[in-house]
């Protein structure tokens, strides 16, 4: 965590739920073993900084970087993973980031 990291708004439940889906795909990416990084850091975003499809709006943020060393995301299934009911697993059932994706974007996040 970065020192000094803003304080946020948010609701503890959900993004606990967020969290675990995180570190649990983060895991299942893994299958042989790894490390997974959490870092979170202050970010002011100016409306410069912004992508144009960006919803976000200027201000302060606190974001959250959750990292693995599985193998990574297929870059042709990398607009699909928030999708609900998309998954490569065969035991999944992809909801766990569509939920993720949709709790951070009632919070004002992305």
């Amino acid at each position: 965590m970065e020192k000094n990291t803003w304080a946020a708004d948010l609701d503890v439940s959900q993004i606990t739920h967020v969290m675990q889906n995180l570190i649990l795909t983060a895991d299942q990416a893994m299958p042989g073993g790894g490390k997974i990084s959490i870092c979170g850091a202050n970010n002011w975003i100016t409306e410069n900084d912004k992508a144009p499809e960006s919803t976000l709006v200027a201000g302060a943020y606190v974001k959250i970087s959750v990292e693995n060393e599985g193998t990574g995301i297929s870059p042709d299934i990398l607009d699909k993973i928030s999708d609900p009911y998309f998954t490569t697993k065969n035991t999944g059932t992809g909801l766990g980031l569509a939920s993720t994706f949709t709790i951070i974007q009632q919070h004002g996040g992305l």
